[in-house]
């Protein structure tokens, strides 16, 4: 395919070669990386085609988010498949940062005789250890940066943490469950055909989950998902598209982040996260429309919930959206309010919600601190803490919320600016064409370290102001004989005078092969 010097310009500017041209720009199953790259993929590899050579028992340990989900419906349908008995435990969102040893001892009591622990455990050390002098062969897929000092022989780990594998360190359980799938496809003789369609889809949905990086192999696993999900096979997400608005968009990760996801999660809030994984999973028409009457009624409950937090000032520590400690809410709900905190004052929040004589909650980095290496600073306060660089789970007693709130106090955070980190490229709005502009497209899914292009064309002048719309002003704006519709935010007077702006090109298709180019204005000066 040919591309414009222009566009060529903007690939060499990301950092992308000749040769990684089609890859990134259309990627296929075959631009996968090698599974076996990643530490703890070719054992575990080993121990399932012995598992299903014994016919053993499997024991999946799942979180109840849709990383976690995702990642327990991924193996849960290759066993499905293969003919293995397994069974299928997700927590509680929060439940618990550590892995109880009663469950263990549980487990082994019902003859289960491989573990697999998805999201979750890499730093219960107590339990691992319990796994360990059992003899239970454990497998932990997890994203969470590794702590674990102790040697073990019946534990193992897929994390890319544990070999700092940077390639991968970008990736969710979701999508580190996927690659395991990807393994087996080329490991196994007889591997089921059927499941690794279905598997990219929901590591699809469980990365974007976590809003991780959309470069590398988060990247390629996305848009080939987002392509699949648009015409998908799994039943329940076919009635889900029918039972909800959602628009069949491919290139866009707003379809599984606004209108797929928050549903989804909506159950584990309440600690029913099974209700998502049996929509997941299930191919009885019947169950699956009970799941989404019941994840309906649960996401007015959340939403509710969240409208009841947003109007009340429930807060201990005066009006600081950064510090808050929460009472007579869910703790389930603390890193969604963790989140909208963060985006409402530009910095990390944290977010404790009480219970008795404990606190616990979520923070969030906003991708200004480390909070993973921020709180190993000073574990000890805490009664248990994981995560990653950009989101931790805690707890703590409530008699050391003092020290906390200094701890948290001192925090040095880097400055986020987006607009000085991300080059701008000028080109006037009269050379601007339709076939640019949809190579731009080709760039999509945008995300969390992979931006938008912003492009900046000056001088310019409004020649007339339409109509005002969803606090936007609807313009028309003009340099030398080119006309283009422009949306400019409300938040200041637009000026009669010429400027110099800073925007999004996008593409309205009318009719057929009609199109109309609109300037998205994200700045002017």
């Amino acid at each position: 395919m040919v591309f414009s010097e222009r566009f060529h310009d903007i690939l060499k500017d990301m950092g992308i070669k000749a040769e990684e041209t089609e890859p990134f720009l259309f990627p296929e199953v075959s631009h996968l990386s090698d599974p076996f790259l990643l530490n703890g993929i070719e054992k575990t590899c080993e121990i399932i085609k012995k598992t299903i050579s014994n016919k053993e028992k499997v024991f999946i340990y799942a979180d109840g988010d849709m990383d976690g989900i995702a990642g327990a419906a991924i193996l849960s349908n290759f066993f499905k498949i293969t003919g293995i008995d397994f069974d299928v435990k997700l927590t509680h969102r929060l439940e618990n940062y550590e892995i109880d040893e009663t469950l263990i001892e549980n487990i082994l009591k019902m003859g289960y005789s491989l573990l697999f622990i998805i999201d979750s455990g890499t730093n219960s050390e107590k339990a691992l250890r319990y796994c360990e002098s059992s003899s239970l062969t454990t497998i932990i897929i997890d994203h969470h940066i590794f702590n674990q000092k102790y040697k073990f022989s019946h534990v193992h780990f897929i994390n890319p943490y544990i070999d700092e594998n940077s390639f991968y360190t970008g990736m969710t359980s979701a999508g580190l469950t996927f690659k395991l799938i990807h393994a087996l496809k080329i490991y196994l003789p007889f591997f089921p055909e059927e499941c690794f369609i279905s598997s990219v889809e929901l590591a699809t949905m469980g990365t974007l989950n976590d809003y991780p990086p959309l470069k590398g192999e988060n990247r390629v696993i996305i848009k080939i998902g987002l392509r699949l999900l648009e015409n998908t096979n799994i039943l329940g997400l076919k009635l889900f598209q029918e039972y909800f608005y959602v628009p069949r968009k491919t290139d866009e990760i707003e379809t599984i982040t606004f209108f797929l996801n928050p549903r989804l999660n909506a159950p584990g809030r309440f600690g029913k996260p099974e209700i998502s994984f049996k929509l997941l999973t299930s191919n009885n028409r019947d169950e699956c429309e009970n799941a989404l009457k019941e994840i309906e009624n649960l996401s007015k409950k959340k939403q509710k919930i969240l409208k009841n937090i947003s109007s009340k000032n429930n807060k201990i520590y005066g009006n600081d959206y950064s510090f808050s400690i929460l009472h007579d809410i869910p703790v389930s709900f603390s890193g969604i309010i963790a989140s909208r905190a963060a985006e409402k004052c530009q910095k990390p929040s944290f977010v404790g919600i009480v219970s008795d004589n404990v606190i616990q909650g979520s923070a969030r980095g906003f991708n200004m601190v480390n909070l993973h290496d921020f709180f190993s600073k000073e574990k000890n306060i805490f009664l248990s803490f994981g995560g990653h660089k950009n989101a931790v789970g805690f707890k703590f007693r409530k008699e050391n919320t003092d020290k906390i709130k200094k701890l948290w106090e001192s925090m040095e955070i880097k400055e986020k600016n987006v607009a000085k980190s991300r080059k701008i490229y000028d080109i006037p709005i009269e050379k601007l064409e339709i076939d640019f502009i949809k190579e731009l497209q080709l760039l999509k899914p945008f995300g969390e370290g992979h931006p938008e292009i912003f492009l900046r064309s000056q001088p310019v002048k409004i020649t007339k102001i339409a109509r005002k719309e969803k606090k936007q002003w609807i313009t028309w704006i003009k340099q030398g004989n080119s006309l283009f519709e422009a949306h400019f935010p409300d938040s200041k007077p637009l000026p009669d005078s010429e400027i110099s702006i800073i925007y999004i090109p996008r593409i309205k298709k009318l009719h057929n092969d009609f199109f109309l180019i609109w300037l998205d204005i994200k700045n002017y000066t």
